[in-house]
């Protein structure tokens, strides 16, 4: 069996924003392809840590990390979904804080 890759992006996007901007990207998490909901306050997508593919969200110091495992295709696919959606949210370009 395939081990699939440990992935992690940093999006430029932090903790000081509105309650009312949080409520927005709560509803984008929701709308975003295989959403498994919150676990312990964590919003999941394609699974959870036991499972084979998973991806979580967290909002830390340096921005909003994205991490889990997922083959690099759908991870592509999918963080660029997130962030176009994102940028709409916040109305501007949402994209790698480490670039």
């Amino acid at each position: 069996m395939d081990v699939q890759p440990a992935q992690a992006i940093t999006l430029n996007v932090n903790d000081g924003l509105p309650d009312e901007v949080w409520c927005s990207i709560d509803e984008t998490y929701k709308l975003m392809p295989e959403w498994r909901g919150y676990r312990d306050g964590i919003p999941y997508w394609f699974g959870h840590e036991d499972d084979p593919q998973f991806l979580w969200a967290s909002i830390e110091p340096a921005g909003l990390l994205v991490s889990g495992v997922l083959w690099e295709e759908l991870w592509e696919a999918w963080i660029g979904e997130l962030m176009a959606r994102l940028s709409g949210v916040l109305g501007r370009e949402v994209s790698d804080a480490s670039a």
